[in-house]
């Protein structure tokens, strides 16, 4: 099972060019997911296309608590947002996830949304069973250094 995420083209940007390694989610799948399991990037408008995808290689689970410790520093940079930002997201929420991104990968082609067989785009992120085919030739392979 993959994972269809929806995020702003300017964080989309970021994950690909390596500099966003940690994603701010509110809420996690529920199920299972294991290492390595591969997330799709739809940008939201306005390009409104599956664009890429990264493996996510791990998740973490954060309370208030934990910001404004100085152990959040790097998790605050990774995720290229700052702390005010990141409570301000958070609101009444009693935690938020961290996805950490693994090997993110521009695709030569943007797909829509229907050819993952899904009807409209996810609020925050979805299931998927559909695969892209691995043609080399559809990828442009950017991995993390």
């Amino acid at each position: 099972m993959n994972i269809i995420l929806s995020i702003k083209p300017k964080w989309a940007k970021l994950i690909y060019e390596g500099k966003k390694t940690i994603e701010w989610r509110k809420s996690y799948p529920l199920n299972y997911i294991p290492g390595n399991t591969k997330v799709y990037l739809y940008e939201t408008a306005p390009i409104k296309k599956i664009t890429g995808f990264f493996y996510l290689k791990s998740v973490g689970v954060y309370t208030k608590k934990f910001f404004g410790l100085e152990s959040s520093e790097e998790f605050i940079k990774y995720g290229c947002v700052s702390e005010d930002d990141l409570i301000k997201y958070q609101g009444q929420s009693d935690c938020l996830h961290t996805w950490i991104i693994d090997r993110p990968t521009r695709l030569h082609q943007n797909y829509n949304i229907t050819e993952f067989n899904i009807i409209r785009p996810p609020q925050s992120w979805c299931y998927t069973k559909r695969k892209l085919t691995t043609c080399k030739r559809h990828f442009e392979y950017k991995e993390n250094t």
